[in-house]
């Protein structure tokens, strides 16, 4: 590896823990929606949503059941505690959404490909609600044949015979993917970050997983409090010991207070720049020779993500539940955050929208940059100019010709798509350059 370069990269495109915030979909645009006032606009919505997806057979669905019994001290999406009394209305009204947007018969002709189930924890409700609504989604939508139903969950709710009784009944309701919040398997970070299952625990959920046959991904980070390099080290040889079907890596965002406050207490645990810079090397080195994919080189048709690859080839997508966030062709919008405003909306039958946005073409064709780069094809030249014409392809040349003195980009007459390994390592820190970039035109 070329050490200046890596150097410079390290210096100017990456960032720190301190300055670090994880890139979410849509180039984080969400802070210029504006506010859905549902009689003027939601006619308009729903007529933009029927033009975004004319040129689309399929979209995917994101149920969002924002609960957790943990508390994690990384944790960056701020779920509500598990509740019983607050869950049991929260569940009826998601049904009730779903419906609603059902018969809208805005998506009659769409065939659904993924279905990915998010928190939270979703499995705090309950192994017979996931059911239930896997069996709702069937009634009112066309689900496509070998649909790819994913679940998150955590390892204490797959162990002994419960777990395993919990998967059996995962499967027969149409979940095939788990994807199991693992994080580390150092003892002492985990206790820094409010987790209390063993690494044991972590083995035998895993294993109940294999032994029925049931995809799975392991989610794994970096920079995690009092995380050192020796400890990834050892995570990475632990991974390649139990060898899980997929592992996705992210980075330690400094957003929750709890974490927060532990920083402050004792400073000493925050990872610094240089040390999670190697973290970063040491854990992308390990994906590509262990034949992993990640962010960065999805392949067409991944066994890894399928949710994932559909997503940056830009299938559209509708999200449901509170604070969910949506993706439809030529709208994107954010549903009610708070549960009393969305259990309202859904009462008198209105679709829970909270605020909107029409993206500009800027917007879309950095979006589309934004997204295609994170797969191993890229993005053609001659496939961006069609779709926004000449002019606004020269918007995004400024920031591709930055990308390309790191050498984190190819631009050749053809596609561009991200170097290997520069670029494909460092994925996030590119896309919040494109982000920086499209905000300062918006």
């Amino acid at each position: 590896m070329d050490n200046s370069l890596l150097d410079l990269i390290k210096k100017d495109i990456f960032r720190g823990l301190k300055e670090y915030l994880k890139t979410f979909p849509d180039l984080d645009l969400w802070q210029f929606l504006r506010p859905f006032d549902y009689k003027k606009d939601t006619s308009s919505i729903y007529d933009e949503i029927k033009k975004g997806l004319i040129d689309h057979k399929e979209i995917l669905l994101y149920v969002h059941l924002p609960f957790c019994f943990s508390g994690c001290a990384f944790c960056n999406v701020n779920p509500f505690k598990s509740n019983k009394i607050i869950q049991i209305p929260y569940f009826e009204f998601l049904l009730k959404e779903i419906k609603t947007f059902a018969e809208s018969a805005l998506f009659k002709n769409k065939k659904i490909s993924c279905i990915y189930f998010g928190g939270g924890t979703p499995t705090c409700f309950g192994i017979k609600s996931l059911a239930k609504l896997v069996e709702n989604i069937n009634r009112f939508f066309n689900l496509k044949e070998n649909c790819n139903i994913t679940c998150e969950t955590h390892p204490l709710h797959l162990l002994g015979q419960s777990g395993k009784k919990a998967i059996k009944d995962l499967q027969g309701a149409g979940i095939n993917r788990m994807s199991m919040g693992v994080q580390t398997f150092d003892q002492r970070v985990l206790k820094y970050c409010n987790r209390y299952h063993t690494v044991a625990d972590i083995e035998e959920a895993l294993n109940n997983l294999k032994t029925a046959n049931m995809h799975h991904n392991l989610d794994m980070m970096i920079g995690l409090p009092g995380q050192t390099l020796s400890g990834v080290e050892q995570d990475l040889k632990k991974l390649e010991e139990l060898k899980p079907d997929a592992v996705e890596y992210m980075r330690h965002s400094v957003v929750n207070r709890r974490v927060i406050n532990l920083y402050k207490k004792s400073p000493e645990l925050l990872t610094d720049k240089n040390t999670l810079f190697e973290m970063q090397l040491m854990v992308h080195e390990w994906i590509e020779k262990n034949n992993y994919e990640q962010n960065g080189y999805f392949s067409k048709n991944s066994p890894f993500f399928p949710y994932r690859y559909a997503w940056v080839m830009e299938v559209p997508y509708l999200a449901f539940g509170a604070r969910a966030r949506s993706h439809l062709g030529g709208i994107t919008f954010l549903n009610y955050s708070h549960l009393i405003d969305y259990f309202l909306s859904i009462e008198r039958k209105i679709i829970p929208v909270e605020s909107f946005r029409i993206p500009n073409e800027t917007e879309k064709i950095f979006r589309t940059l934004y997204l295609r780069l994170q797969t191993q094809d890229g993005i053609s030249r001659a496939e961006l100019q069609q779709r926004y014409g000449s002019n606004h392809y020269l918007i995004i040349e400024p920031v591709i010709e930055k990308l390309k003195q790191y050498n984190l980009i190819i631009n050749d007459n053809k596609v561009i798509k991200l170097t290997n390994p520069y670029g494909r390592y460092f994925l996030e820190d590119i896309c919040n350059l494109i982000k920086k970039e499209t905000l300062s035109l918006v």
